[in-house]
């Protein structure tokens, strides 16, 4: 497996990561290198069906975290599917990613996110 740059994006909902990821994926495009844009888990969730995630914080802590347990799985299957496709396709290549698995810390208590 060859080393690839990887940049994470994180931030607040609605701060830009989304459009900074697409302008800079263009302005690398320009320059010659493949870059990877790995979409947000949590929304691609979201508009998957899984709307009401307040709704399920509410009614129990345990399904919430499972939940969160989902998306933390699911970032972590991108990662290696998305490095896998670095490694196949070859050249310069980066990896960028709309928020990473560090950010499912923000919406856990600590003990669960360990």
């Amino acid at each position: 497996m060859k080393d690839v740059p990887e940049i994470v994006l994180t931030g607040g909902p609605c701060a830009g990561k989304t459009t900074g990821l697409l302008r800079l994926r263009q302005w690398l495009s320009n320059a010659g290198v493949r870059a990877f844009v790995v979409p947000e888990v949590a929304t691609m969730f979201i508009a998957g069906g899984i709307s009401d995630i307040a709704e399920i914080a509410a009614e129990g802590r345990r399904r919430f975290i499972d939940i969160q347990e989902l998306f933390l799985s699911t970032q972590l299957t991108f990662i290696s599917q998305f490095r896998r496709a670095s490694d196949i396709l070859g050249g310069k290549a980066v990896i960028l990613y709309d928020r990473g698995p560090m950010d499912i810390a923000a919406y856990v208590p600590e003990e669960f996110f360990e």
